[in-house]
């Protein structure tokens, strides 16, 4: 009885420490947040961004379903939630966004601007998130212009309205990297906790997680050895003991996200599906040039040429000016490449711009550093003030007059595309053992519309339905489908059409909508 009483003594003991030490750490933490000082100016200028950045985004927001926001919505998000965290026949679900996706759907709806709340949310976030970043990596000059970047830059505002999960992937990437800092200078159970956190979520929206994660775990790893940490934490033994922590951390946890998928989808559903298969070595040599600079492409898409230099040499400035604008010792912008080729070499996966969307942000960040450093002595060569503030203003409205040339108008909020048009035609005609069919690209925005518009799957859904009494079927020319190319992809299977029987029934715009019924 006694030693149980001990037991039970020392176990309270512990857990009232570990509560008081989180208490300690959360109020650090909170302190550290608080101990940025904003001026009036920067405050102002930062809530007008995050203004102007939601105005850009809201107007987008109900815009017509792409394919794979389509099919996130009807292949994952919008079915029961056991299917969501364990179905991974295609790596197009981005499971933690599909959960946040879902849970809108159930509360909001499936209009458009609903299932695209969770990455507007994560793309809003993430322009606080940047500004935060640069400032405890460079200055608050660095910081405006970041700030300015990430509010306006084109390829963010895109996903930032995007039912997809990389906005979120990008929120988490940015956090990783503030965190991260935070505890290279602190000791913090509660810190390693949360940046373990951060990092498993990012791998349970986008397995592509690995490459900001290595990223940072590098850096932190060579920062201490250089002795960043050692104020901190009295050795490079100490920090790297937590380092191990958060790696085996962010590996459990990840695993645990995952092991619905593994149970039912099984392990090869998520490690060898044919998008994350190795390439060979020829192959891969050949096509990873040409990968990279579409993914640079990407990422200034739309942004005028002048500009993109702009960006490009403030990336190459920060190099030589880093000891003289950056924080820390270690430049990010040469470890992280380092760790990205090698995980390239040992994956060989196919190199498409969407694997490196997450290190967007940090390209924005290492141009928003060369500059400041730059404008930096700028101002002390010709002794103006205010000249960094000036810059991020001016690049700032730059950038938001690229956006607003592609900018719809509010007039077009409820605007219907042609194949939601279509839909919606078929609505009113579907009855009683109808079907409809179509063919890849569309298919998955033809499901999302009949689900929004009350159609039934079995009209839809091919596997829960072959006897017909007749079909419609959709074309898209300008997806360079003809009727003949539909139906030899999709007839044959599981929907025999009499030839004789096929006619055409409707056109709108550029959607042909036939009519045909079954063979004898």
């Amino acid at each position: 009885m006694k030693h149980t009483l001990l037991s039970r003594a020392r176990w309270q003991k512990a857990i009232s420490c570990g509560a008081q030490r989180l208490a300690e750490d959360a109020a650090a933490l909170w302190a550290w947040v608080r101990a940025v000082p904003l001026t009036r100016g920067e405050a102002l200028a930062l809530g007008m961004l995050v203004c102007a950045a939601l105005l850009v985004r809201v107007v987008r927001l109900n815009a017509p379903m792409q394919y794979d926001e389509a099919y996130t919505v009807v292949a994952f998000a919008s079915r029961p939630l056991t299917a969501v965290v364990s179905d991974y026949h295609l790596p197009n679900n981005h499971i933690f966004h599909s959960l946040l996706v879902h849970f809108a759907i159930r509360l909001v709806g499936m209009q458009p601007w609903a299932v695209r709340l969770p990455a507007l949310f994560a793309g809003l976030l993430l322009l606080p998130a940047a500004y935060a970043l640069a400032r405890t990596h460079y200055n608050r000059h660095a910081a405006l212009i970041m700030a300015g970047l990430t509010a306006y830059l084109p390829l963010l505002v895109d996903y930032s309205v995007t039912a997809r999960g990389y906005s979120l992937l990008q929120l988490l990437t940015c956090l990783l990297f503030l965190l991260g800092g935070y505890l290279l200078g602190r000791r913090s159970a509660l810190g390693w906790a949360l940046i373990t956190l951060l990092a498993a979520l990012g791998f349970y929206t986008v397995p592509v997680m690995l490459y900001p994660f290595g990223g940072v775990w590098l850096w932190l790893f060579f920062s201490a050895a250089l002795g960043e940490a050692k104020p901190a934490y009295g050795s490079f033994w100490r920090f790297g003991i937590c380092l191990l922590a958060f790696g085996a951390g962010t590996a459990a946890l990840t695993a645990l996200c995952y092991l619905p998928v593994i149970l039912v989808s099984g392990s090869d559903a998520l490690l060898r599906n044919p998008f994350v298969a190795p390439m060979g070595w020829d192959a891969l040599m050949e096509a990873l040039p040409g990968g990279v600079g579409a993914a640079l492409a990407q990422w200034v898409r739309e942004v005028p040429p002048w500009l993109t230099a702009a960006l490009v040499a403030g990336v190459v400035l920060s190099l030589p000016l880093h000891r003289r604008v950056c924080r820390f010792r270690l430049p990010l912008q040469v470890v992280l490449p380092l760790w990205m080729t090698a995980v390239t070499l040992a994956q060989r996966p196919q190199p498409i711009p969407k694997i490196w969307l997450s290190l967007v942000p940090l390209f924005l960040l290492w141009a928003a550093g060369g500059w400041a450093g730059a404008l930096n002595a700028l101002r002390g060569w010709i002794g103006a003030r205010g000249v960094h503030a000036a810059v991020a203003v001016v690049l700032a409205l730059l950038m938001l007059l690229t956006v607003l040339q592609t900018l719809p108008s509010l007039g077009d909020w409820n605007a219907k595309s042609e194949l939601e048009q279509a839909v919606i035609y078929l609505a009113g005609r579907v009855e009683a053992g109808d079907i409809i069919i179509a063919d890849y690209p569309i298919d998955p925005q033809v499901g999302y519309y009949a689900r929004l518009h009350s159609i039934p799957d079995v009209h839809w859904r091919e596997y829960v339905h072959r006897s017909y009494r007749r079909a419609f079927i959709l074309v898209d020319p300008v997806q360079g489908q003809t009727l003949e190319s539909v139906l030899a992809q999709r007839a044959p299977q599981a929907y025999p059409l009499d030839a004789a029987r096929i006619e055409p029934l409707l056109q709108v715009g550029g959607i042909h909508i036939y009519q045909g019924f079954p063979a004898p």
